[in-house]
């Protein structure tokens, strides 16, 4: 099989399974949506409860097209009514964001900060998968953390960043591990995927973050990541299942 192919494929199994995902967080009552008490996610629940459970598939059924067109995965037209909530949604969201103030600590609330949320994200991702990492004794040295594992034959790492705002965000790649040289830099002959994670397996963008947690939300938060990261990790094998590294081809 050719690398484009793979991709092709990888990318069709990927986004059935993100909607999957995506129905299931409808079906049983938002808990991945209620876990966020800002940003999008938390806006997108707050939109949900207005509509009816057919209007909340409906809603669903629209993200997965307009994701699956913009990223040239596959192309099926949204509906009429999909149409009309998608932009209920945008209105919704400017509406609150009208609304929102500029993000400013207040005396006496105690903030989580770098140092604690890089601590314990890297206590429980080792504890969780360390025994399937490769590499870790080196994970922990810089600044922010990158765990990788190798996978039907492909290279699967999680990337944390830790920014200002208390905030963190983590995404998924998975390439080859063989390189090219590109202008001085080491680059993987092949990229399956890229960004991928809990805000893209719910069309939204290509990375999940939290900002502006609290110390309290640390621990939450943290657990919450290692929940979706073996989902991930789980389910992983069965869309590599025939695109097996050694079954790929470069072009």
């Amino acid at each position: 099989m050719t690398f484009s192919e793979a991709k092709r494929q990888f990318a069709i199994r990927h986004s059935l399974w993100a909607a999957s995902e995506l129905e299931r967080e409808i079906t049983e009552s938002f808990p991945a949506f209620r876990a966020f008490k800002t940003g999008s996610y938390f806006s997108d629940y707050l939109f949900m409860q207005q509509l009816t459970r057919a209007e909340q598939l409906a809603y669903a059924s629209g993200l997965v097209k307009k994701f699956n067109q913009a990223t040239n995965v596959l192309s099926e037209p949204c509906s009429d009514l999909e149409i009309q909530l998608l932009d209920r949604r945008r209105q919704f969201a400017l509406a609150l964001n009208a609304k929102r103030l500029p993000f400013k600590k207040l005396p006496g609330v105690k903030y989580s900060n770098k140092s604690k949320l890089r601590r314990v994200i890297l206590t429980k991702f080792k504890a969780a998968f360390g025994h399937e990492c490769i590499g870790l004794e080196c994970v922990g040295l810089d600044q922010e953390l990158n765990f990788k594992m190798k996978i039907c034959g492909w290279i699967v790492s999680t990337n944390f960043n830790f920014e200002r705002h208390q905030r963190v965000d983590f995404h998924h790649h998975i390439y080859s591990a063989s390189f090219n040289e590109y202008r001085g830099a080491e680059i993987p002959t092949m990229i399956l995927g890229g960004m991928l994670c809990y805000h893209s397996w719910l069309f939204k963008a290509s990375q999940t973050d939290w900002a502006q947690l609290l110390d309290e939300d640390i621990e939450p938060v943290c657990d919450f990541i290692i929940q979706y990261c073996r989902r991930f990790f789980e389910v992983l094998p069965k869309m590599l299942k025939g695109l097996e590294f050694e079954n790929v081809t470069a072009e």
